[in-house]
């Protein structure tokens, strides 16, 4: 399968595209590892530890734990004594928290998450235990201002307190990175002959002027069907796509007709349907998939985009 469509609201856009995304193109990513979880092995729980946040005394439901030496905390009861809305979106596999001037999401097993659509990284990757999302004090501290006064969990005493106000957003990072989610099937697994879904999103980034996909794979394992944004806006919107089967490579570009000032997040980029042929291995990673954005005077704004891989079994 091979082929090119656009689809436009208004004559001019194609010299928009153009503009903004020359042929031969040249995309812009960063790229992290993916770290899984530590082995159970590696944790054990810690039953009389007190925890206290500004000298008042904090209940979890669930103990917490040391991973490797280090503490891992229930996000949800430190998070709602700070002011945060908590919440577990089971579909995506992340929390969410939404608290004054703030908007977090975070991913067992990830060290990656983003404040206000701003990537960051923690030294300790939440971690899923009963029903329960634990995280360090290193994440509680640049995501929700919590400080650790005093204790490191070996002692049997954790005490916080709250940092206000929060720092600007370019003072947390001079070169900020924005989040752009990428979300594969279940275990980054599928079986061959199977039909399966590949999702981005910027759920969290506002300014997205315009964003161009790329992806470079093996043919003899994976056939892309289409690639597509559910929530395109003919009227506003332009997109143009191109998919080649035969080469293995596959773009769309998507940008805003006219000027606008203030672009909302996101919450859909792109869709990318496909099927796998046999086992094997589909790396999406640097060199082979890329994402651009770009803010509304045409400049780049970098992205952070995890490596991952898609597992192909018989």
């Amino acid at each position: 399968m091979s082929g090119l469509f656009c689809r436009c609201g208004l004559t001019t856009a194609g010299l928009v595209f153009l503009l903004l995304f020359p042929f031969p193109y040249s995309l812009f990513t960063t790229a992290t590892g993916h770290v899984s979880a530590a082995p159970a092995e590696n944790e054990r729980a810690e039953g009389n530890l007190r925890v206290y946040l500004e000298d008042l005394p904090i209940r979890f439901d669930v103990e917490p734990r040391l991973r490797e030496g280090k503490i891992m905390l229930p996000l949800r009861a430190l998070g709602e004594r700070s002011g945060f809305l908590v919440h577990w979106q089971k579909d995506r596999r992340r929390v969410t928290l939404h608290g004054p001037g703030r908007e977090i999401v975070l991913y067992p097993d990830n060290p990656l998450f983003a404040i206000n659509g701003i990537l960051h990284r923690t030294a300790h990757p939440p971690l899923l235990y009963s029903g329960r999302v634990l995280v360090g004090p290193d994440l509680l501290k640049e995501a929700t201002g919590l400080l650790l006064q005093a204790g490191d969990g070996q002692g049997g005493v954790l005490r916080f307190r709250h940092r206000q106000p929060f720092p600007a957003e370019q003072k947390v990072r001079e070169q900020p990175l924005y989040f752009v989610e990428l979300l594969l099937p279940p275990g980054d697994r599928v079986k061959a002959r199977e039909k399966f879904e590949i999702r981005l999103a910027a759920p969290f980034v506002r300014g997205i002027f315009a964003y161009e996909i790329s992806f470079f794979y093996n043919p003899e394992i994976i056939q892309v069907i289409d690639i597509y944004n559910p929530t395109f806006q003919p009227l506003r919107e332009f997109y143009m796509k191109e998919i080649n089967n035969r080469e293995g490579k596959m773009r769309y570009t998507l940008t805003t007709l006219g000027y606008r000032e203030d672009l909302p997040p996101r919450p859909n980029l792109a869709v990318i349907e496909a099927v796998v042929s046999r086992a094997g291995a589909v790396p999406l990673i640097k060199g082979t998939f890329k994402v651009t954005l770009l803010d509304n005077r045409a400049r780049i704004m970098p992205v952070g985009l995890e490596e991952r891989v898609l597992s192909v079994g018989d």
